[in-house]
């Protein structure tokens, strides 16, 4: 909006500067419309600034992520204490039956 008002103000500067032939009225509404194009400009330079029309929200919230990881771990661990010592088990127990198996 106001970068919409600010080229209203150029080309409204711009038509008085060229089109009027009284030169005081001339002078003056270009300096009318040139104040303006300087505030317009100043206004978006604030609004750049300051962010009007936007509120600063701060959230907290947990992260989805810790369940996950959690999880993981408790795999993890379920695998290396519980599960790889019985398979190192089978293994074993399966190569014993192997060769007795070609014993007999």
């Amino acid at each position: 909006m106001i970068i919409l008002i600010m080229a209203i103000f150029a080309i409204l500067a711009f038509l008085a500067n060229m089109m009027l032939e009284n030169r005081i009225i001339r002078i003056t509404t270009t300096a009318v419309m040139f104040v303006g194009l300087i505030i317009s400009v100043i206004g978006i330079i604030a609004n750049m600034h300051d962010h009007y029309g936007m509120k600063q929200v701060t959230t907290t919230e947990k992260s989805k992520y810790i369940r996950q990881v959690a999880l993981i771990k408790a795999l993890e661990y379920y695998f290396i204490k519980e599960l790889v010592p019985t398979v190192k088990k089978m293994f074993i127990f399966t190569n014993i039956l192997l060769r007795l198996r070609k014993t007999m």
